[in-house]
């Protein structure tokens, strides 16, 4: 195979793993404590969670997604109480998110839901060297730095 005809092999398998994550990330999920979010609330709802008193930009940054797509996010979360909006008490404009008793046991909820997913990934992951497993990182980094930039070329 040539190496632009590998490149092509690349990209076409990570479009269609960009497209199934796109299905997967629209998503409703129901909890069992009667919550019910999209996966990309859900994980959202997490990112606050790891991230304490992380505002817009920051959430946004750390999502790779537009500072748009979190605010839409917000008050779903907020009124499905799993995230409370706060101030700073040093800066009163700046607002920041923390996550609820509720939003707590929505993310326990939702650990669980991944557990047989993250089982498959770790199965196939064991059987790769580690140097494999650093190319394969190394890869999706690089990968993730050239969509970076060609956003920002498209958005000249």
């Amino acid at each position: 195979m040539t190496e632009d005809e590998t490149l092509m092999c690349l990209v076409h398998q990570f479009l269609r793993v960009n497209n199934k994550l796109t299905q997967v990330q629209k998503k409703p999920l129901t909890f069992s404590n009667g919550v019910r979010v999209t996966v990309s609330s859900i994980h959202l709802l997490e990112m606050i969670a790891n991230n304490n008193a992380a505002n817009l930009t920051q959430l946004s940054e750390l999502l790779g997604v537009t500072k748009g797509s979190v605010s839409q996010q917000i008050p779903k979360l907020e009124a499905e109480k799993l995230i409370e909006r706060q101030r700073r008490e040093d800066n009163k404009r700046e607002v920041f998110f923390t996550v609820t008793d509720l939003g707590l046991e929505t993310l326990g909820y939702h650990a669980n839901l991944h557990e047989p997913l993250y089982d498959s990934v770790r199965g196939f992951l064991s059987k790769l060297s580690e140097e494999s497993v650093h190319n394969a990182s190394e890869l999706l980094t690089e990968i993730s730095t050239s969509i970076d930039e060609y956003l920002l070329e498209l958005s000249d």
